[in-house]
């Protein structure tokens, strides 16, 4: 998926957007700073977000951007199979609570994507709502 993402990236003329995987076994971005980081349906999947939190907010510049999107709370039958997930969504207001204790300012939150699904052994298609986070960093 990244190398999708980098390659979409230079189509589109953007040659300093850099997909990175932050995952046990891959280096974290030690000494670097970031104008703008982008997570994208990640977060039901980490186990301690306020952790990861901190490391955003370690990474991004001050007065950079994160852009967060993520599933609001469901039943837990969004995936498939034996996916690896920790959290059935996660609820906006908290992420924004948590985000803010960073030194973040969250400019927006709100739902922006309806995920149109039939979840395993349904007989019908059902409504995942996905929201989206977008917060500055202003504590320096």
């Amino acid at each position: 998926m990244l190398a999708v993402l980098e390659a979409k990236a230079k189509a589109s003329g953007l040659d300093h957007v850099r997909p990175l995987l932050l995952d046990d076994g891959y280096p974290s971005p030690v000494g670097l700073q970031f104008d703008a980081i982008v997570s994208s349906m990640v977060l039901h999947h980490i186990e301690d977000i306020p952790a990861l939190l901190t490391r955003l907010a370690q990474w991004v510049r001050p007065g950079g951007w994160i852009a967060i999107a993520d599933l609001e709370p469901e039943d837990g039958t969004f995936h498939r199979g034996d996916a690896h997930v920790v959290h059935r969504g996660i609820d906006p207001a908290w992420l924004r609570t948590q985000v803010e204790a960073k030194g973040f300012t969250v400019e927006s939150a709100r739902t922006v994507h309806v995920v149109r699904r039939q979840p395993e052994g349904a007989d019908r298609p059902r409504d995942y709502p996905v929201f989206l986070v977008v917060a500055r960093r202003v504590h320096f």
